[in-house]
């Protein structure tokens, strides 16, 4: 007796269990089994960043210098010439000039620039004569050197003519001008120079010449070698001149 109760109780249980197992299977239905896991993709690292260069600052600006225009442009004077400006005179031999040119001291004085008197002693017959002799050749006299070439001025005693010889700004009385008496270091006013007026030995010093309306007409050396003649003293020449037009 005692044997058949576990018995029957195990009996029990398990149609217990069979019964069940309907109800619970309308109860939960099979589970859906969750989805394969994907696993996440390797991870990529990102590169490694790179720092630009270091820039490289920019130059300090240096302003321009403050632009300076140009002066205004102040055009030369208009060199106005002698209305009929003579052609340059045929060059003559030193040999032929002195003997066949001695009447310069009859011909007659350009009456409009003839001084009253000579500052130059007006007893003394010989500076008398060269005064006579410069007041003849004033204003109509050139100046050129012994081979024609260069041209040293006009014979003037305006002082403010531009190529007067006592001139002191012009190209032939300023005492830096290459074509100048006055230039101590120059070619004509150089006391050990050949072709210079203030040399006393010198062989071709420059002379004087008028243009008569058809040819160049030679009238005196400008020197102060007495063995040449006709001639005018230099000195005397060029004081007389400042004198006359009351040069400073």
């Amino acid at each position: 007796m005692h044997r058949l109760v576990p018995l029957c109780l195990l009996a029990f249980i398990g149609l217990l269990l069979c019964s069940c197992q309907p109800l619970a299977a309308a109860l939960y239905p099979t589970a859906t089994p969750y989805p394969t896991l994907t696993p996440y993709p390797t991870y990529t690292p990102y590169p490694t960043y790179t720092l630009p260069a270091t820039q490289t600052a920019y130059p300090t600006h240096t302003t321009h210098p403050t632009y300076t225009p140009y002066p205004t442009y102040t055009s030369f004077p208009t060199c106005t010439l002698a209305p009929t400006q003579p052609p340059y005179p045929t060059y003559t031999p030193l040999a032929l000039l002195g003997p066949t040119h001695t009447r310069l001291q009859t011909e007659t004085p350009n009456a409009a620039r003839t001084a009253t008197s000579s500052p130059y002693g007006a007893a003394d017959s010989s500076l008398r004569m060269m005064a006579q002799t410069i007041d003849a050749l004033d204003g109509v006299g050139h100046l050129y050197s012994h081979d024609m070439k260069a041209y040293l001025g006009l014979i003037s005693s305006n002082c403010f003519r531009y190529e007067s010889i006592v001139n002191d700004f012009g190209p032939h009385g300023n005492p830096f001008s290459q074509t100048s008496i006055t230039n101590d270091f120059g070619p004509y006013g150089n006391p050990f120079s050949q072709t210079s007026a203030f040399n006393e030995f010198a062989t071709h010093p420059p002379a004087i010449w008028v243009w008569n309306g058809s040819q160049w007409v030679f009238k005196r050396f400008v020197t102060l070698n007495t063995g040449l003649q006709p001639r005018v003293d230099t000195v005397y020449l060029l004081a007389y001149l400042r004198e006359k037009g009351a040069c400073q």
